[in-house]
């Protein structure tokens, strides 16, 4: 059966029968209907949302290619017959824009580079095509050159033909690779390209009114290309507009170099981080050269909790082994929660530091490794005079 939705894709408000009707759940009736403006989800595009009888339509599914079409709505009992069916026409139109879309960048990727579309997805927020590129790696700039073509195709304003033809007539369509068997092929025309695809899509190619290539990564061995079309895209395209405006503004740079100011000033926060770090560093081997250290089981042992020293600093002061050590475990309490660890000792012989910050976390939970001369990790609480007893107790224990 060929439904509403395919049909028509701007109707919004329909009467059909009930054939058929039963509880799902509680509160959740089943119904099939003799006609629906309904999309069920499908090719990658969700649901029609909307009411029936004034009652919410939670739901819309056609569980086989010929099986009927099943409305779940949130009812206290059975409808009666005719029902008056009202789609959210904001989340349709949406979504025609969003498959539209998509179609224009397809054909843009293929054109340009060979690079089939295997599957959509309309999210929430965003939507992505994923694409393999049988041509070898897409330059650099694919993204720029397909969102430009895909525009190029919005500003002709071309219509989009979509219907169910007879299969003497699939034979002479200029479809973009042949299709699987159907019983009922639909097909999805803009220009001189055809695709099957069984998705509601706008009458003309002007109404997607912009399209924005966002970014791309790899998949399962293909190409994911996220997108957004329509009123999502102009949104889109107004929120980073003002967004740029501003953050342009408090760098007192034109637009156009907003990005070159962005890098200078992510390069002057490296190097203040670098520079605050060795300064740290060389307070915390100040203030260690004047801790004691203390002897157990013929070693030196040096053990102290400094602040503030990210964990590569303080590994990096616990292999100085300073005060004359033979053994240095410091501790150090990080932003975010825990506590980072740094454990060294001279590289002759005795117990392994790795060994030692497997003790420590089996008792203060944490997790880290290392080999016998070095060990690093994050603890998860700590406590000087228990890690004291700990350590005592690991080096008095015999290998």
């Amino acid at each position: 059966m060929i439904y509403l939705f395919h049909r028509d894709p701007f109707a919004r408000v329909f009467e059909a029968e009930i054939t058929a009707q039963g509880e799902e759940s509680p509160g959740l009736w089943r119904l099939e209907l003799s006609d629906s403006a309904f999309y069920p989800e499908g090719g990658g595009q969700p649901c029609d949302l909307g009411t029936l009888n004034g009652l919410p339509v939670a739901e819309v599914k056609q569980p086989s290619e010929n099986g009927p079409l099943l409305h779940f709505v949130k009812a206290g009992g059975p409808l009666q017959s005719p029902v008056r069916g009202e789609i959210d026409w904001a989340r349709r139109r949406d979504h025609m824009q969003q498959h539209t879309g998509q179609h224009l960048l397809s054909h843009a990727f293929f054109a340009l580079f060979g690079a089939y579309s295997l599957g959509l997805h309309i999210g929430a927020e965003e939507s992505y095509v994923d694409l393999r590129p049988d041509g070898g790696p897409l330059p650099e700039n694919a993204l720029f050159l397909a969102e430009t073509l895909a525009s190029e195709l919005i500003s002709a304003d071309l219509p989009v033909r979509q219907w169910f033809p007879s299969p003497e007539e699939i034979k002479t369509l200029p479809l973009r690779k042949a299709p699987d068997a159907h019983m009922n092929l639909r097909v999805v025309q803009i220009g001189p390209e055809a695709v099957a695809c069984c998705g509601t899509h706008l009458p003309s190619t002007g109404q997607a009114r912009l399209i924005l290539a966002l970014r791309s990564q790899a998949s399962h061995g293909n190409l994911r290309v996220f997108f957004l079309a329509g009123e999502r895209a102009i949104e889109r395209a107004r929120l980073g507009a003002r967004a740029a405006a501003a953050a342009a503004a408090g760098l007192s740079c034109p637009l156009s170099g907003l990005a070159a100011a962005v890098q200078r000033l992510r390069e002057e926060q490296r190097q203040l981080a670098r520079a605050l770090n060795r300064e740290r560093t060389q307070g915390a081997l100040l203030a260690l050269g004047q801790k004691e250290t203390f002897p157990l089981a013929g070693e030196r042992v040096l053990l102290a909790e400094l602040e503030g020293l990210e964990p590569r600093a303080l590994q990096e002061a616990a292999a100085t082994l300073p005060g004359g050590a033979s053994i240095a475990c410091l501790f150090s309490r990080l932003e975010g929660g825990g506590v980072s660890a740094a454990l060294a000792r001279a590289e002759s012989g005795g117990q392994s530091m790795a060994a030692l910050f497997s003790a420590l976390a089996a008792v203060l939970g944490g997790k880290g490794g290392g080999r016998a001369d070095f060990a690093q990790g994050r603890l998860e609480r700590f406590d000087e005079a228990e890690a004291t007893r700990l350590i005592r107790d690991f080096l008095n224990t015999k290998d």
